[in-house]
């Protein structure tokens, strides 16, 4: 008994040894509370950057502007939903008496997959629309691959998605990531006919001028703002404000879209920026966004780009003439 009282004495002394007396104890609170506050302030970047990193809704999303172009909007969709992409935030510039986007995608918009921007007869501008998704989708979208619909990203490995390809460790420095076009031009066809683009257009050409362009994907979080309004073209933001990288993961500092080796390694752009003859006429009558209509001396230079990498017919030609409404007459001069 007597043993056992000298234990609980020597346990009321340490108990008091460590006790704090009550007139203490709301201002030892206190700097408990501050210390949590400064060091939570101290790792407020830290925090901030976590949430931003990993509070987001979709992964991969998709921002497009398309004009004239609802026959390949469906196609578009599945090629890129086949890589894991998530969301699809679309800008109709169709004219008010032409065709909707909404007519071809109703059955995503109703999914929640495409979310479509109606700017018909309106005048925002590309740049515009890509600085607008950028603060759109903040919260939303981890990465945004800023790709036209005759621009489909394909990877050397299959089995690879876009989730898979971002996430590796070598990107976690770059907000933006350059990836190279492969052009694909009219494989001999001269109309459109209802086939895919990859079925129509199944031979590349290596070595031309234009595959040394690329497109970019785009880290969402850590953007400042005018990124793409201060900015040359619709290649990549302001070279001037982000950390950029190409398709390998390494710093990338050339400017305006152009780099001078394409890399093909891991992925490129299949860019069938011609298709056919009559598609490219459409494409000529469209002209720039805004419904800047080209002039005879820009249209005279469209259509010899179109000639140096196709080959030239009199029946390609008469494509031209007729939807443009004009006649080239140096072609007319030409020998087959």
């Amino acid at each position: 008994m007597e043993k056992t009282t000298l234990i609980m004495q020597k346990n009321e002394k340490r108990i008091k040894l460590f006790s704090i007396p009550e007139q203490y104890l709301s201002k030892f609170l206190i700097i408990i509370i501050l210390l949590i506050i400064m060091n939570a302030m101290q790792n407020k970047e830290s925090i901030s950057n976590y949430f931003l990193q990993n509070n987001f809704k979709y992964f991969s999303c998709v921002a497009n502007i398309g004009k004239f172009e609802n026959r390949y909007a469906s196609e578009f969709i599945k090629h890129y939903l086949s890589l894991g992409v998530e969301k699809f935030y679309l800008m109709d510039d169709n004219t008010l008496s032409g065709e909707k986007l909404i007519d071809v995608l109703n059955d995503y918009v109703n999914k929640n997959i495409v979310e479509i921007f109606d700017n018909r007869g309106k005048k925002m501008g590309m740049m515009d629309f890509y600085e607008y998704i950028l603060k759109y989708a903040k919260y939303k979208c981890k990465w945004i691959l800023y790709y036209d619909y005759d621009e489909h990203l394909e990877f050397v490995d299959k089995n690879m998605t876009i989730k898979k390809y971002l996430s590796r460790k070598i990107f976690d420095k770059c907000d933006v990531i350059k990836i190279h076009w492969l052009m694909y031009y009219d494989n001999g066809l001269i109309k459109y006919d209802n086939r895919t683009l990859k079925e129509r257009f199944p031979n590349s050409t290596f070595g031309t001028f234009e595959n040394n362009f690329h497109k970019s994907i785009v880290r969402v979080q850590n953007y400042p703002d005018n990124m793409w309004t201060e900015n040359t073209g619709p290649h990549q933001p302001n070279e001037s404000f982000v950390n950029m990288c190409d398709a390998e993961g390494e710093y990338s500092n050339i400017k305006h879209g152009y780099l001078t080796k394409p890399i093909y390694s891991k992925c490129y752009l299949k860019h069938y920026s011609m298709k056919t003859a009559e598609e490219y006429a459409l494409k000529l009558v469209r002209g720039e966004p805004k419904e800047n209509k080209y002039n005879v001396k820009e249209l005279n230079e469209k259509l010899d780009r179109f000639f140096k990498y196709n080959k030239f017919t009199k029946k390609k030609l008469a494509f031209f003439e007729n939807m443009l409404n004009m006649t080239f007459p140096k072609y007319h001069k030409k020998k087959i």
